[in-house]
């Protein structure tokens, strides 16, 4: 049976076999601080990322300047944390920013409050960048197996150190894109 991967739009072969989705491809896992994603169905546990600060969110009073509710969003956080203590499943989360000033305080502050996971959103490239440009060494090793993951979906294979590193692996991918719209995975 084939199907389509929706990420890239090519087609995969797949089986069924008890009613459980098989792939013929080896399914890679990566971990992400303590967190393991991918890999077989029913193997590793659904992570739960939760996203927050998104795009009217509640929480937020001023978008553009990174403003909100610290006790709402602390208690949001907990909640979250909560919920994945109790049902097993690992949770990340999701930091959206509408600015580079809002995602730098929205990182600093869930940064400051719980020791899972961040993955730094934004609405523009410029966001996510600021996001990335401004975290310390510490946050850099979080990223750096996601970032070092994504790269080798590319061909790319690079150590990530630094933030430095990870601006030139996403500019290898923005390259290797731009050069074959089409099917830039190799």
């Amino acid at each position: 049976m084939e199907t389509t991967d929706g990420y890239r739009n090519r087609k995969i072969e797949t089986e069924t076999a008890g009613g459980l989705l098989q792939f013929v491809a080896e399914q890679q896992t990566y971990k992400i601080g303590p967190i393991c994603v991918g890999g077989e169905p029913d193997v590793q546990p659904t992570v739960l990322i939760g996203s927050i600060f998104y795009h009217g969110h509640k929480i937020t009073t001023d978008e553009d300047r990174g403003e909100f509710d610290a006790e709402a969003t602390e208690a949001l956080i907990r909640q979250q944390e909560d919920f994945a203590e109790r049902t097993g499943c690992p949770c990340m989360f999701d930091v959206v920013g509408a600015t580079p000033e809002a995602i730098e305080r929205h990182l600093e502050f869930v940064a400051g409050v719980t020791d899972m996971p961040l993955l730094i959103d934004g609405t523009t490239v410029e966001v996510r960048l600021a996001g990335l440009e401004n975290e310390n060494q510490e946050q850099v090793d979080k990223y750096k197996v996601k970032v070092e993951a994504i790269a080798s979906e590319f061909g790319i294979t690079k150590d990530i150190n630094s933030v430095g590193d990870m601006f030139d692996v996403f500019e290898q991918i923005v390259f290797q894109v731009s050069q074959h719209p089409d099917d830039p995975v190799p």
